[in-house]
């Protein structure tokens, strides 16, 4: 690449000057770079109108995007540490072909692309060399670059009727002055952010409305959002135009609940996965128990009276009946009722009979206490 980059140096300027390749953005990997110099109104000369740049954890690429190249050119792609290649490291492919068949292929990198020292050959198999149509691609295996961070790209196109094409952002403008390369691109992977929000910041246990919590992701990456509550997988859901949506469970228990979406993109290689997360309070669902007495008198001794006891949102549980203060049973509640029937032997005189309720599970239902039921024993 040295011997090249000092060419690319010297002879540049009268090839470029006055012009310069203008770049839009795909991913930090992917990058597209329109040549304003092609000479779009000559039909027989061999030109590269545009430069596409493919490098991943993977593999580098450069695909030069041709018109009237014929069956006998040599291609050169150059990748460098820096934008301005008058120092760092680098790196040179080069294919050679004759009568449209590859005839050579061949590469180097170097720790200064300004001295011909310490210049190491690629092997052969780290290379890759492919022509569709009007399309040549030069790459290589990207753990063959002798460095990591931002890579900055050129090269030249020449054709066997003498016709050269440069490629670079800018030309220099003298002998011995550095053109400035295309890019810069990475091979690491598009950060990307995730946004989540609550259709409302809390819930009541088994609420008939549901919470809907909504992930945010970027619109032009596909993949799918993981909803979590802590450690627990609530779904996932395939992001589409940029929004993923989950119902939160009704079911979800008292607490603050710390909800997650991760975004998984389905290209781990072009983007990087994110997370975000918000807090959702949930509250037990309020109760109220009531207590109905078969009948308002009994006798001591005699046949007692029978409780119903109804706790409202088909809630279970146990309620322990109480007279005034003195405990008499621990009844259960199976979907919101119970029954029991009381002692013949409460002591004769006036009674009030109460039914605290107790969830079956914390953090779903709340207890509550009944209003009293009265009831008078006699002899």
């Amino acid at each position: 690449m040295t011997p090249r980059t000092r060419i690319v140096a010297a002879t540049l300027g009268a090839a470029l000057l006055g012009g310069a390749l203008v770049a839009s953005p795909a991913t930090a990997q992917q990058r597209d770079f329109t040549n304003g110099l092609a000479t779009h109104g000559v039909p027989t000369d061999t030109d590269v109108p545009r430069v596409s740049v493919d490098a991943n954890r993977s593999t580098v690429q450069m695909t030069m995007r041709t018109e009237n190249l014929g069956d006998d050119f040599d291609a050169e792609v150059y990748l460098a540490q820096r934008k301005v290649p008058d120092g760092g490291h680098g790196l040179m492919m080069r294919a050679e072909v004759r009568d449209g068949v590859l005839t050579s292929l061949h590469g180097s990198s170097m720790p200064d692309v300004t001295e011909e020292v310490n210049v190491t050959q690629l092997p052969a198999d780290a290379l890759a060399f492919s022509r569709r149509g009007a399309d040549v691609t030069l790459g290589v295996r990207t753990s063959l670059l002798p460095w990591t961070g931002a890579i900055h790209v050129g090269g030249q196109l020449d054709d066997r009727a003498g016709s050269t094409r440069f490629i670079a952002e800018s030309a220099p403008t003298g002998f011995g002055v550095f053109p400035t390369f295309l890019g810069p691109v990475t091979t690491a992977a598009d950060p990307t952010t995730t946004a989540l929000s609550l259709s409302a910041p809390w819930q009541v246990y088994g609420q008939a409305r549901a919470t809907v919590l909504t992930a945010t992701v970027p619109a032009g990456a596909a993949g799918s959002v993981t909803f979590r509550d802590g450690a627990t997988t609530l779904g996932t859901v395939k992001q589409v135009g940029g929004v993923a949506r989950l119902s939160l469970p009704r079911a979800l228990r008292a607490g603050v609940h710390t909800l997650t979406a991760t975004f998984a993109p389905t290209d781990r290689v072009r983007y990087s996965p994110s997370t975000a997360a918000t807090w959702l309070t949930v509250s037990a669902q309020p109760t109220t128990t009531t207590v109905r007495v078969s009948k308002s008198k009994q006798k001591y001794r005699g046949k007692p009276a029978r409780l119903a006891v109804t706790v409202s949102g088909r809630a279970s549980g146990t309620v322990t009946i109480l007279d005034g203060r003195r405990r008499l049973k621990v009844v259960r509640v199976n979907d919101g009722r119970a029954t029991y029937t009381l002692p013949r032997t409460l002591k004769a005189g006036k009674h009030r009979i109460t039914a605290v309720f107790r969830p079956a599970i914390a953090g779903t239902y709340a207890g509550s206490t009944s209003r009293p039921a009265r009831l008078t024993v006699t002899r």
